[in-house]
């Protein structure tokens, strides 16, 4: 990578930016060395770094680890290694462990991790004057941690700094020990009602019904019943709610806070019948504008999910009516239902607004893609089509896109200002996301360049910078997002990286199918693991990931080695060949079947020849693999873009598309 800059187009497939950094770094080799480079680790040492690390990741016994004198010497490696072991369940990371990680390595990028962990035990291993000192350089977080600074504060009669720390505490609804209620009543006089109404709401908030009734017998009494009520609407205490409402002036009880904790306790208990007959009733006119809209389209999706679209067309019609374009989501749920009604009309009108106001490139290239569909005259579709082809981001905007011009266009990559690399007050920070990346810790060196962006004052470009080069893709990713959100040029190495891991024993799908998957499933983090426990850069689950190593003659799956990236990437990559042989080379169904289970999509299958392409898409009947199955296919398109300079993704999604063997190497 250039000093300065480097523009890549894709007429010309130049290698990936990483690559670029990596040998201009090896011919910048005599100033590297001058910068602090000559205690390079070596690839022994590398390899002793990795068994332990690889160690303490497993979960097993530790005591290979323990002893300090056998590790390599890398300051930088060293420091990850011990921070591991102090977040390993089975070391005993006893205070002066934590402090003397603090001590050695005092800006460390993890250090917060630490801190917080030392903030749960010293009040209970170090004396008041240590603590106290502790929390005044480190305030606490966690609640117990600020009553007790609370306390020392006040025993140590700084009463002007104890005041806001107890105010918060008293107003997030935290009870508080007599004597210091006794201590702090200079404190509690100074609240105004709206104050104490604060902290009246964060009690309800967190079912403290016992503290509430105390508290509330300060209150006038026509707070205090329409706290109560408050209360038993939140609680779902329909008894209750009734004595204490009918005792409210017209105001109280019409009030949209008493009626929206009432709509919601409906809606966490699945009373889906009684919320819509409430909705529908008078009750409805007492909630604010807003959260009425957000309690029609809760509704609306679970009437949705029973197939009940007249009803979810009219719920939500509504909130169109109030609102317009403004909740898009309601204005499309409202289109489709319309459109699977086949009310043409009503779906047209609603798609035009999308297509018009939506805000979101997304849903604004939808509706104006529907829009062209059901447009009669052939000068609307074309304006339509056009309409949709401003957001090439989207999937139905390289829909819009390929229609419209028959082929898509290159990318260009803006020029990248990639200084950093080189400055000379970095070269140790570089040398040891270096060494991460060797010893696949990747996902330490995000929070490392938003540390030395902090202290350098690193622009935006500066810092995609290091992350294409340390491979912090998943920091390079979420960093080109939100550069792009703020209207930045897009960074097409950071928005769609190519990193540099490669499945053993090497490619048989091609690799721009197997980054877009990576990509949605786990943002390129080799270490994520989802709640439903799949782990890894493809989120395989443990039991298919069992199953595909068996087949395919591989080590047995553990949760230790999924998070290898090349053993992820090939048992991953094994899973979505057989799918895409299972569906005969359909991408749709293959990505379906990939993220909803092979069952599902062999269910869906005969829709799939019956239904158009889009409308199958759009039918898909869980929301979280419909969009998975847009999503990963706009960035397979975006990816073929990258490494090829052309792609296509009309040829990706019809019936049978792409066909057996065109996505394999």
């Amino acid at each position: 990578m250039p000093i300065g800059h480097y523009r890549t187009t894709f007429w010309r497939i130049l290698p990936d930016p990483i690559l670029v950094a990596s040998l201009f770094v090896a011919l910048l080799g005599p100033f590297l060395l001058n910068a602090g480079w000559a205690n390079t680790v070596s690839d022994q040492e590398l390899t002793r770094f990795r068994q332990y690390f690889a160690i303490v990741q497993s979960g097993g016994s530790i005591d290979a680890v323990l002893d300090r004198s056998t590790w390599p010497h890398d300051d930088g490696l060293a420091s990850y290694l011990e921070l591991e072991l102090l977040l390993h369940p089975s070391y005993d990371a006893t205070l002066p462990r934590l402090m003397n990680f603090l001590q050695r390595w005092p800006n460390h990028a993890q250090r917060g991790r630490i801190e917080r962990m030392v903030e749960v035990r010293i009040a209970h291993a170090a004396g008041e004057n240590e603590v106290l000192a502790w929390y005044d350089r480190h305030p606490p977080v966690t609640k117990a941690g600020r009553v007790y600074y609370l306390q020392q504060l006040l025993a140590n009669n700084r009463m002007a700094e104890a005041e806001p720390l107890w105010r918060n505490l008293y107003l997030e609804g935290v009870s508080f020990p007599q004597d210091l209620i006794e201590k702090t009543a200079i404190f509690e006089r100074k609240l105004n009602p709206t104050d104490r109404e604060e902290r009246a709401r964060n009690l309800i908030g967190q079912g403290h019904s016992e503290p509430l009734k105390n508290f509330l017998k300060t209150f006038p009494i026509h707070r205090s019943d329409y706290f109560f009520a408050l209360d038993a609407a939140t609680r779902g205490d329909k008894k209750l709610f009734a004595k204490y409402h009918a005792r409210l002036n017209q105001q109280d009880a019409n009030s949209p806070e008493l009626w929206n904790a009432r709509f919601e306790w409906l809606r966490k208990t699945k009373s889906w019948s009684s919320l819509s007959k409430m909705l529908m009733g008078r009750e409805a006119q007492y909630l604010s504008t807003d959260d009425r809209c957000l309690l029609r389209y809760r509704l609306a999706r679970v009437l949705y999910d029973d197939n009940r679209f007249k009803d979810v067309m009219n719920l939500l019609y509504q909130n169109v009516q109030e609102k317009g374009a403004q909740l898009e989501d309601s204005a499309w749920m409202a289109a489709w239902s319309a459109y699977r009604l086949k009310n043409n009309g009503r779906a047209l009108e609603l798609f035009e607004l999308l297509g018009r106001e939506a805000k979101s490139d997304h849903r604004r290239s939808q509706g104006a893609w529907w829009a062209a569909e059901l447009s009669k005259s052939r000068e609307t579709k074309q304006m339509w089509i056009n309409q949709a082809a401003q957001s090439p981001d989207s999937f139905y905007g390289l829909i819009a896109l390929e229609t419209r011009d028959g082929q898509l266009p290159t990318l260009r990559e803006p020029d990248i200002l990639c200084h950093s690399i080189t400055d000379p007050r970095m070269q140790q920070d570089l040398h040891r996301m270096l060494q991460l990346r060797a010893v696949e810790r990747t996902h330490y060196n995000g929070p490392e360049i938003d540390d030395l962006g902090q202290r350098y004052h690193l622009s935006p470009e500066e810092r995609l910078c290091l992350a294409t080069h340390t491979g912090a893709y998943d920091y390079a990713l979420k960093l080109s997002q939100i550069m792009k959100g703020d209207g930045r040029p897009h960074y097409w190495s950071g928005l769609y990286p190519t990193p540099h891991w490669q499945p053993d024993p090497g490619w048989s799908l091609d690799p721009a199918l197997v980054w877009g998957i990576a990509r949605q499933e786990s943002t390129f983090l080799p270490h994520a693991e989802s709640n439903a426990h799949a782990v890894g850069l493809l989120q395989l689950m443990p039991a298919t990931a069992a199953e595909v190593a068996r087949r395919e003659k591989l080590p047995p799956s553990n949760p230790n080695r999924l998070r290898n990236p090349t053993y992820n990437l090939a048992l991953g990559q094994s899973y979505m060949k057989r799918m895409l042989n299972i569906f005969d080379g359909d991408l749709v169904l293959a990505l379906a079947s990939y993220n909803a289970g092979p069952g599902r999509g062999k269910d869906w299958r005969q829709r799939r020849s019956i239904e158009p392409t889009l409308a199958f898409i759009e039918n898909i009947p869980f929301t979280e693999t419909r969009n998975y199955v847009k999503r990963v296919i706009t960035g397979v398109v975006y990816y073929q873009l990258r490494l090829y300079g052309k792609g296509s993704i009309l040829s990706l999604i019809d019936p049978g598309e792409p066909g057996p063997g065109k996505l394999a190497m």
